[in-house]
């Protein structure tokens, strides 16, 4: 995007016509050096359709599902841990990261 090519948005011009979800997307995805970044519209409507497939998929599998299916409690199986484990790791990777910049 550009001012000078007329085809600039503003953050609230953005929001307006993706949401602020696909908006995160899209900034998420818009660069990760130094550069300026760059706002893709085909990033942004792919994250729409990718949020509405979540979105459905989370009615489908939770929202009508059979509740006495599903676990509960607090006891974590291996999968779980592995999980929380690799999260744990990548949180403290972005800590040490930024800390670095």
């Amino acid at each position: 995007m550009s001012k000078s090519k007329g085809n600039f948005l503003t953050l609230l011009e953005t929001i307006n016509m993706y949401s602020a979800d696909a908006t995160r997307f899209a900034c998420a995805d818009a660069g990760d050096s130094l550069d300026d970044a760059n706002f893709e519209r085909a990033t942004a409507n792919a994250a729409i359709v990718s949020l509405s497939n979540e979105s459905a998929w989370i009615k489908e599998n939770l929202i009508d599902a059979d509740k006495s299916a599903m676990r509960s409690g607090d006891d974590l199986n291996f999968m779980d841990k592995v999980f929380q484990n690799e999260t744990n790791r990548l949180v403290k990777a972005t800590e040490e990261s930024f800390e670095g910049m």
